[in-house]
């Protein structure tokens, strides 16, 4: 149970910067995708549902406050969650630069899908400017904030998984 609330309550820390502190550190009204780098960060961690867990909630969060219909960016960050998470079989943990590369895809990923279902459908074909203007420096500057991150949140992960370990310990004995 504790670890739900701790979800669910960084969830919540994570929307609130998104919506709030890098809205402020935007460069030439380019923010990084904060919940991007996070879902994947989790999902890199600590799987595919972890990263489904965090993306549908998020999407869904995004979606209702932000979008004129639920649902688009619920199914984004929830693919991008169980898409990233599968990389967690395969991929060793203190490999800094893979949860990057990583996160750099999954944002182009995001944006790419935002372009097609927003922009194409309306008549806007200026793919190249699109990408050069917004899809590239946004991937950057969320990588920069990802590779900022990435050691707190193996720091918690650890953290998290310790106390697991040993509540498991506890119930057995």
């Amino acid at each position: 149970m504790k670890r739900i609330g701790f979800i669910a309550f960084l969830i919540l820390v994570v929307y609130f910067l998104q919506t709030g502190l890098f809205t402020w550190i935007a460069i030439n009204q380019i923010k990084p995708n904060f919940m991007i780098a996070t879902i994947t960060l989790v999902a890199f961690l600590r799987g595919e549902y972890y990263g489904l867990a965090f993306g549908a909630p998020l999407g869904l969060l995004t979606d209702i406050f932000f979008g004129p219909v639920i649902g688009p960016n619920f199914f984004l960050y929830s693919c991008i969650g169980l898409l990233a998470g599968k990389t967690y079989y395969v991929f060793s943990k203190e490999n800094f630069m893979f949860p990057l590369l990583v996160i750099g895809l999954t944002d182009v990923a995001y944006n790419l899908a935002i372009y097609i279902l927003g922009y194409l459908f309306r008549g806007n074909m200026d793919f190249f400017y699109f990408l050069l203007h917004i899809i590239l420096p946004e991937a950057v500057y969320t990588i920069l904030i990802g590779a900022v991150v990435y050691r707190p949140f193996v720091f918690i992960n650890q953290k998290l998984l310790s106390i697991k370990k040993n509540q498991e310990e506890s119930e057995l004995r």
